[in-house]
């Protein structure tokens, strides 16, 4: 039998680390993508967990570790929140237990996140940006320490199925109330004639991720707004919502910007608009085309399933840190 990796994963249950609250994307992007590979045995410490009940995050940390034995720790820090473990703690863990870190943002568009992280730089192996990939490169003293990924999907959750019916001709399924963008975008479709079904959002009109996939998979056009939520910032995002609308085979429209086309064509696998009129211009048509609509969600659906996969995300982290199914051993039972 293959031996699988032991990976420890550190970070946050509920969303904003708030007890009581939604889940955190951890558990379904994270745990759950992981979880489908098959190519891991998984345990976690959620900080904000540990917290809420009055645990010392260090000493829990440290226990895990000793317990579980992983041959890797993948920590996804809350910036400038006081529940992260110490680098002191990182560091022990890296001289004593000699395993590997990997840290990952969840918002490497911002450049206070990015300097954020290079307070790790000395106790980390690599950092793992998942959304943006022309700002660290700018602003991180460490650049070379950061491997450019995606927002890896549960394919258990996010997937196509030709059996539902596509009876919402356009969504936006995320927050709006706070970006102006967004509100003059969904306000003009609507002025135009455009039905468009407004959902979701983690803060705003809370849905279950079950729930959101599914609205995914009823729409025959969905929305995503790349922008950073940061008038200071003018940098955009490869969003969560960019494969999970792949993978549920809506069509996807969003502003032109670099980060997507790190990983997807315009016009062959989604498409862009770069004003709201050009929006409407392109709503229109793919509604009212079916046969390219089509067209290009099928060659979303097999780049996101094969090329942006789980399997394919795990793959490179486990390489970037020279571990392989069936060569993670029991070596590390000597060192804890």
């Amino acid at each position: 039998m293959t031996q699988k990796i032991r990976v420890l994963i550190v970070g946050e249950r509920w969303c904003d680390a708030a007890p009581g609250g939604s889940l955190s994307n951890l558990n379904h992007n994270i745990i759950g993508s992981l979880e489908t590979t098959g190519m891991a045995e998984i345990t976690t410490v959620f900080l904000d967990e540990v917290v809420a009940g009055g645990g010392i995050v260090d000493q829990e940390l440290l226990s895990a570790v000793s317990i579980s034995k992983p041959d890797l720790i993948y920590f996804t820090p809350l910036p400038g929140h006081p529940i992260n473990p110490s680098v002191a703690t990182l560091e022990l863990i890296r001289m004593k237990f000699e395993i590997p870190i990997a840290a990952m943002y969840w918002d490497a568009a911002l450049p206070g996140q990015v300097k954020f992280a290079d307070q790790f730089n000395d106790v980390v192996d690599f950092n793992i940006a998942i959304d943006c990939y022309t700002v660290y490169p700018q602003v991180s003293a460490r650049p070379d320490l950061f491997l450019p990924l995606w927002t890896p999907q549960d394919p258990r959750i996010f997937y196509s199925d030709e059996t539902v019916r596509r009876d919402i001709e356009v969504s936006f399924i995320g927050s709006a109330e706070r970006y102006l963008d967004r509100k003059a975008a969904l306000t003009r479709l609507v002025q135009a004639g455009i039905p468009i079904k407004k959902s979701g959002g983690q803060r705003e009109q809370p849905l279950s991720i079950v729930d959101y996939a599914g609205l995914l998979r009823r729409s025959r056009v969905t929305l995503n707004f790349s922008k950073v939520f940061a008038p200071e910032v003018p940098t955009h995002q490869f969003k969560g919502r960019v494969l999970e609308s792949m993978l549920c085979g809506a069509l996807l429209l969003e502003p032109n910007n670099l980060q997507t086309k790190q990983w997807f064509t315009p016009g062959s696998e989604y498409d862009t608009f770069g004003s709201f009129d050009e929006l409407i211009e392109k709503v229109t048509y793919y509604l009212s085309h079916e046969e390219e609509r089509i067209a290009i969600t099928k060659r979303a659906l097999h780049k996101a399933t094969t090329m942006l996969s789980a399997q394919a995300f795990w793959t490179a982290v486990f390489t970037r840190a020279n571990l392989q199914p069936g060569t993670a051993s029991p070596a590390n039972e000597s060192k804890v």
